[in-house]
Order: structure tokens, then C-alpha cells, then sequence
């Protein structure tokens, strides 16, 4: 009887330690999968619309992203080099903040949406419709590449921000008040 609950208690460890070598063997590898998962989704990508304030799962068209204040990077060359900059760390695949992201980034191919994934206080991206649960950490190399990569394309995104405000505002109707802003 006591061989008996000994053979258990060992197949018990042996499986509880098969299962701990899985999980840290994924998360070895998840910092690689997740980036290779977005390159094969954002393949072809021939544009990177850039948005702010608002949830990546409402950009169903390039019509819906345009309609927001936005960036439109085009070339082909442009979509690869931000694409390029996403590095991601290996962390907890779980984890997520509370927030929508402070702008998304819409990889598309002509007028088809690709993919849309959200930049969380300039350390994270969420690709909330994709394949990833949570947010992906990015490395410190990749949180300035990510910088220097919007400063060069996506600089004017205040600037078209400010536009689309006064746009709103001034096709608003008098008598009906003010909405707030998606957020």
C-alpha cells in the first residue's frame, strides 16, 4: 500500500514537472512567435495608419481609420521598418493594463485592414483581434525605435488630431451638445 501512494506522488512530480518545463519552454520562445505572428498577419502591408484614442477592434476599414484624427504612412518600405522596430521581451503572456493604448497602428493592404495593434504607454503593444493574449513588453531598444520611427513618420499626428477636432466641432449641429471623444 505505502509502494502504491509512493508510485503516485512520483508520476504526480513527473507530470507537475513536465508541465513546468512546457510552460517555461513557451515562454522561451513566445517573444518570437508573437513577432512572427504579426509579420505573417501584416504581410503585403503597403501602409501603416496611425490613430489615437480608440479601441483597435473599431478599425474594420481604412475608411473607419481615416475617419479618426490619423496618420497615413504609405510605402510598403514604411509598414516593413515599423515592423522591423517591434522587438518584444519575454514576460508573463498574461499581463495587461486597463487602458485602450495611446494610438494604434493599422497595418493595411490597399483598402483591406491587416492587422490593428495598440502602443501602450510606449512600452507594450496589444493586438486585441490577433493571436496574442495580453500585452507584449517591448525591449528597451525597440521603445526607442518605436520613438524615433513615429517622430520620422508619424509626427503630424497632433496636427491631424487638431483638425479632425475642429471638423467635428464645426459639422456639430448648435442645438446638440457636446460628445465626449472615444476613448
Amino acid at each position: 500500500m505505502a509502494q502504491r501512494k509512493r508510485s503516485k506522488w512520483k508520476i504526480l512530480l513527473l507530470l507537475l514537472s513536465c508541465a513546468l518545463m512546457g510552460w517555461l519552454t513557451l515562454l522561451a520562445f513566445q517573444p518570437t512567435l508573437r513577432k512572427a505572428q504579426l509579420e505573417a498577419a501584416c504581410s503585403g502591408a503597403d501602409r501603416v495608419i496611425v490613430t489615437t484614442n480608440v479601441l483597435p477592434h473599431y478599425l474594420r476599414t481604412v475608411e473607419d481609420a481615416k475617419r479618426l484624427p490619423s496618420v497615413e504612412v504609405v510605402g510598403s518600405d514604411k509598414a516593413q521598418s515599423l515592423l522591423d522596430c517591434i522587438m518584444l521581451k519575454r514576460t508573463v503572456p498574461s499581463r495587461t493594463c486597463m487602458c485602450y493604448g495611446s494610438m494604434v497602428f493599422c497595418f493595411c493592404r490597399g483598402s483591406e485592414p491587416l492587422a490593428a495593434v495598440s502602443y501602450h504607454h510606449g512600452q507594450s503593444l496589444r493586438w486585441r483581434d490577433g493571436r496574442w493574449f495580453g500585452d507584449a513588453d517591448l525591449t528597451e531598444v525597440s521603445q526607442q525605435a518605436l520613438g524615433a520611427w513615429l517622430e520620422a513618420n508619424a509626427r503630424l499626428l497632433d496636427e491631424a488630431a487638431a483638425a479632425t477636432a475642429l471638423r467635428t466641432t464645426a459639422t456639430q449641429p448648435a442645438d446638440e451638445p457636446n460628445r465626449p471623444a472615444l476613448r
